[in-house]
């Protein structure tokens, strides 16, 4: 059997949010969270690497 590939589009809020979750996973504080979370948005924009990992 073989696997489509799907690639998902997200907003900005929904990949804010899906970042800051995964954080919030490692136990970091809420604020700490979604702060890393908006500095890899802004890191991660239009990379290749993210592209590939979808």
């Amino acid at each position: 059997m073989e696997l489509e590939s799907q690639t998902f589009h997200l907003t900005k809020e929904e990949q804010q949010a899906a970042l800051a979750h995964a954080y919030l996973e490692l136990q970091l504080s809420p604020v700490a969270a979604l702060r890393a979370a908006q500095a890899d948005l802004l890191l991660l924009d239009g990379s290749s690497a993210v592209a590939d990992a979808v």
